[in-house]
């Protein structure tokens, strides 16, 4: 029962991320959010719908680990805590690169795309899973880069310039 309740508020969370997508201003990132969010909901459903929850529940964990460093860097930012909101960021992005760079495609993808090779060639829905879950892992790699910017720009000049993603693409 607690694993359907995590699958119902991360489905609910993602499905409510993309409907603001199109209420908020769009920022520089809007198709790659949209693109994030969309292959979220399709790997929470066909996850749930072909019974490999635990692997699931795994990959949410570490997608959504690094995101309370994100937000305090933001709110410390918008309360003109500079300080606090550098050593959040700095935090933020190393938990962002751990997980999502290293933990995710070495001890998740490959050995599900072993798994895959092995177990399940005909299954149309791991192909898809697998796809998707590639997907994933190249806007992760859009995002580190979005990061390592923001990082180089925190080196450089001793504090965070803000959110690279603020401007508006309208």
């Amino acid at each position: 029962m607690k694993i359907k309740f995590q699958y119902i508020m991360e489905l609910s969370h993602y499905l409510n991320s993309l409907i603001l997508l199109f209420i908020e201003p769009r920022l520089k990132d809007f198709y790659q959010m949209l693109a994030h969010h969309i292959i979220t909901i399709l790997l929470i459903v066909l996850s749930y719908h072909i019974n490999i929850i635990r692997y699931g529940i795994v990959i949410m964990v570490i997608h959504d680990c690094s995101d309370p460093f994100l937000e305090l860097a933001k709110l410390f930012f918008y309360l003109n805590k500079q300080k606090a909101a550098d050593n959040a960021f700095m935090v933020f992005g190393i938990v962002f690169f751990i997980s999502r760079m290293i933990i995710y495609p070495f001890a998740i993808m490959a050995p599900a795309g072993y798994f895959f090779c092995i177990y399940n060639k005909s299954s149309p829905i791991m192909v898809t899973c697998g796809i998707l879950m590639v997907m994933l892992l190249l806007i992760n790699i859009v995002w580190m880069c979005f990061i390592a910017k923001m990082a180089i720009g925190f080196m450089k000049k001793g504090k965070l310039e803000g959110d690279i993603r603020e401007k508006n693409i309208k």
